[in-house]
């Protein structure tokens, strides 16, 4: 279900050589920029922290292996992206 849900939004095949990781990546960031948002535009703010805290438990191996700084900009510019849209489409 995953593989098929990955080549719909991937437009390619996947197979077992495929880099899924990258593109299982790039999905959970489209879902994510989509559950902000949601939460957004329907002005429920503090249901932002319960995305960030899940996905810190989620990667809480990447954060303790010293790659603080890639996962931290990466997910403060997504939420900054998402947000800033949000707001533009609720003025």
């Amino acid at each position: 279900m995953v593989n098929g849900g990955l080549s719909f939004f991937t437009g390619e095949q996947l197979t077992s050589d495929t880099n899924l990781d990258q593109d299982t990546g790039w999905l959970i960031g489209k879902m994510e920029n989509v559950l902000v948002l949601t939460f957004v535009l329907q002005g429920a703010y503090t249901a932002l922290s319960i995305i960030f805290a899940a996905k810190s438990f989620v990667r809480k191996e990447d954060i303790s292996s010293g790659n603080t700084t890639y996962y931290l900009a990466g997910t403060l510019l997504n939420f900054t992206y998402s947000v800033a849209i949000g707001l533009v489409f609720s003025l």
